[in-house]
């Protein structure tokens, strides 16, 4: 593997595998081997027992880890050098298995938060023109006042410019308090746009984890792409709900 620079898992553990569970006389036998090659002191004999030939610097570079390696197997006893392996062996094998299903779980998320965005997208647009009218004072009188009174939904039709003047402290203020579903959602597509100030992301947080990783059934989304029904009279003039998509 030195020669050819490069690096083979299972041959490596081949290696380290036989390496432990020779006996102390061959560890020792390996041990004055390499030895000698790392102080440029082998013969013949040496290097034919080890089968290799000339020593170049490669060479000489492995021997002398090796003998830092020997050195400290050699003082542990034949049993507990593969017992040691063979855990280590056990907990690699272990990470990998948790690297792997750590993996799937962040596709798993990616796809949800996917699935999410979508149907947020599909939300907002079936509602885009709800918050202007409100913002106008247009359609039902509670529905105007309720609009008016929380600042939350005032950023439905408030620009990233208008946002950046939004000082930290109303932007800590900001909760997800008698907020509906629809309306967490229309505020998730708008706090994710390009631009918006990071002062924001608190509240972002707040609304994502409020509308939670569930990916809603198509009825679900339907419902969800209705206005209130005191402001359905108020649609004439407006898109319909999107198609199912």
């Amino acid at each position: 593997m030195r020669a050819a620079d490069k690096f083979d898992q299972e041959t490596f553990d081949a290696y380290n595998s036989g390496l432990v569970q020779l006996s102390d006389e061959h560890m020792r036998e390996l041990y004055s081997s390499f030895m000698l090659i790392y102080v440029e002191e082998a013969d013949d004999a040496v290097l034919e027992r080890l089968g290799i030939g000339e020593p170049d610097e490669r060479c000489i570079g492995f021997a002398e880890m090796m003998t830092i390696k020997l050195g400290e197997l050699m003082d542990q006893p034949r049993h507990v050098r593969i017992q040691a392996f063979q855990s280590q062996q056990r907990k690699r094998e272990e990470q990998a298995e948790e690297r792997i299903k750590s993996q799937e779980r962040e596709r798993e998320t990616m796809a949800k938060w996917a699935a999410q965005t979508a149907v947020n997208d599909r939300v907002m647009s079936a509602l885009a023109w709800l918050w202007p009218m409100l913002e106008a004072e247009k359609g039902d009188v509670s529905e105007v006042r309720r609009f008016q009174r929380k600042p939350e939904l005032r950023l439905l039709v408030t620009t990233n410019d208008d946002m950046k003047k939004i000082s930290p402290y109303h932007w800590r203020n900001m909760g997800c308090s008698g907020l509906r579903p629809q309306e967490l959602r229309c505020l998730a597509v708008c706090l994710s746009k390009p631009g918006v100030p990071a002062q924001s992301d608190d509240f972002k947080k707040m609304v994502q984890a409020k509308i939670g990783a569930t990916v809603p059934a198509e009825h679900e989304i339907v419902a969800l792409c209705e206005p209130p029904a005191a402001m359905l009279p108020f649609r004439k003039g407006g898109p319909p709900p999107p198609p199912p998509g």
